[in-house]
């Protein structure tokens, strides 16, 4: 038994420093932004009226130009979408913004919805609840001057807040934005985020947008993807890592909002019907499982307890090392504490969400979210 636990930690380690390779990898060649390319920015929200005033200021500082920007109203119930109403009143010499209302229900319908009136053929997409850097436009266009390039996404991330709770809530999502960019830059893409993403209108209408999983709630981002990927090749979809193109999103502030928001990502896992997927939710799992078990290495004595703590030393070591170099390129630091605990306390946090994933349900922005089983 402990020389499987020792090879687990070595191969461990081995794929982590093999991810962080591909993470590393450079960017091509930029060609020049064709400056007279107009894009639309589609926000779809829902009961998100603290953070439309935050999301207001953000668009207002792009420097990019000429673009459009379309708020698609969920049918919310907090008062957001006659907030943007009489703020546009106030500014509408400021920025081209509309406030439209959701054709159904659902942010897929709401991304349709802003699709169909987008009057431009580049649309970008994030949530209400984010802020993005001022060249956010220019870090993404560039790619859509190659003619195979349909769809560009990139990097999210929580705000940092003071407490070990937000920390390891970053440290997490490196991990999400490091598995992310290697299926990208493997040719098999398996996740991104509708927070930071870019694609062709003539992309999304020739791919039938949500048709046939409109019944998920969620999964915008990733079904799209698919699709795209499917439709036109691995290569028709691109991820830019640089933290210039970084897009902040608040974070959650209870584990159990986090457990609840994390069982419902990947409620969608079996949804997609092949074996990337597959793969990527059932090996984490085990592999956390397998740390879990390494404890009772702990009662064994002699040998096994030294190789209780090699496999311990090297999973927070390595983890430390390449989590933290994700940071570190998003101009992002976390104390080696932080670390330690994250690595300690994300096994637990994984076979917890896999429970709420089969047993659990929620109410997600007042509507009522049943994890598929």
């Amino acid at each position: 038994m402990a020389i499987f636990y020792l090879l687990i930690g070595i191969l461990y380690v081995i794929a982590l420093l093999q991810l962080m390779f591909v993470w590393n990898k450079e960017e091509v060649l930029r060609p020049n932004v064709n400056q007279e390319r107009k894009v639309s920015i589609l926000i779809p929200f829902r009961n998100e009226l603290e953070n439309i005033p935050i999301i207001l200021k953000s668009i207002l500082s792009l420097r990019y130009s000429p673009i459009e920007v379309l708020f698609i109203d969920d049918h919310s119930q907090d008062g957001g979408g006659r907030f943007l109403v009489d703020f546009l009143k106030k500014n509408m010499d400021r920025i081209p913004i509309k406030v439209i209302a959701n054709a159904g229900v659902g942010k897929k319908t709401a991304i349709e919805t802003g699709v169909k009136q987008a009057e431009s053929e580049i649309i970008f997409t994030t949530d209400a609840d984010c802020i993005f850097p001022k060249n956010w436009i220019e870090e993404k266009l560039w790619c859509f001057e190659d003619p195979k390039v349909q769809m560009v996404a990139g990097p999210v991330m929580t705000h940092d807040k003071k407490g070990f709770f937000y920390s390891f809530q970053q440290i997490e999502w490196a991990s999400i934005l490091l598995v992310t960019k290697a299926g990208f830059e493997l040719g098999s893409a398996i996740m991104c985020s509708a927070a930071n993403m870019a694609y062709r209108k003539s992309a999304f209408l020739e791919v039938e947008g949500y048709r046939g999983n409109e019944h998920v709630m969620t999964g915008d981002d990733e079904f799209l993807l698919k699709k795209i990927t499917k439709k036109f090749g691995a290569k028709s979809v691109v991820y830019l890592n640089n933290h210039k193109g970084l897009v902040f999103t608040q974070p959650l502030d209870s584990w159990n909002d986090l457990l609840l928001q994390r069982s419902r990502w990947a409620s969608k896992w079996r949804m997609h019907g092949n074996s990337s997927h597959l793969f990527s939710a059932v090996i984490p799992v085990i592999l956390q499982l397998i740390f879990l078990s390494s404890w009772v290495l702990l009662f064994q004595g002699g040998l096994s307890i030294l190789v209780f703590i090699f496999l311990w030393f090297v999973k927070i070591g390595s983890e430390r090392i390449v989590l933290g170099k994700v940071l570190s390129d998003l101009r992002i630091h976390q104390g080696f504490t932080n670390f330690i605990l994250t690595s300690i306390i994300h096994p637990v946090f994984v076979i917890g969400t896999v429970v709420a994933t089969f047993f659990g349900g929620r109410k997600w922005k007042g509507r009522y979210q049943k994890f598929p089983t």
